[in-house]
């Protein structure tokens, strides 16, 4: 079977299109911030600009993905309400993954009293993300439901 048969028998929509071209560019940054940044161990100098929209577009995906009430999973609904217990849970333990893999790779440091408060603001900044975002996503899909 040729290419252009192929092509041809699996037509995708725009909307399809658009959305593989970007989460080949999304990946593609965040591929571009691992190894340059990571692995080749590149100054922060040269890679500021991909390094920017890379975070730029994550911030927009999850604000956007939790507005539009898609972001929460449906194991933090509990009859019919948000289950703040498992959402707290799942917090703790995302928020120790995040810190480990932080100081791991270098982006924190644990050296002076200094560094540790530093590590735990953004501990706490990520654990209340990580449980406010589901809770916006949760009442907005419960509003999208009554209307």
């Amino acid at each position: 079977m040729s290419l252009i048969q192929n092509l041809k028998r699996n037509r995708k929509s725009e909307k399809e299109i658009y959305a593989e071209g970007f989460y080949l560019l999304y990946f593609g940054l965040m591929l571009m911030v691992i190894v340059r940044g990571l692995l080749l161990n590149h100054p922060s100098q040269s890679i500021w600009d991909i390094s920017l929209l890379f975070l730029l577009s994550s911030f927009y995906l999850v604000i956007r993905f939790a507005l539009q009430g898609s972001m929460h999973e449906p194991e933090l609904e509990k009859g019919g309400s948000f289950n703040t217990r498992k959402a707290v849970w799942r917090g703790i333990i995302s928020t120790l993954i995040f810190t480990a893999i932080m100081v791991f790779v270098g982006a924190w440091s644990l050296e002076s009293l200094q560094d540790i408060f530093a590590v735990f603001v953004g501990m706490m900044v990520f654990f209340a993300l990580s449980i406010i975002l589901p809770y916006i996503s949760y009442r907005r899909k419960e509003n999208h439901l009554r209307e």
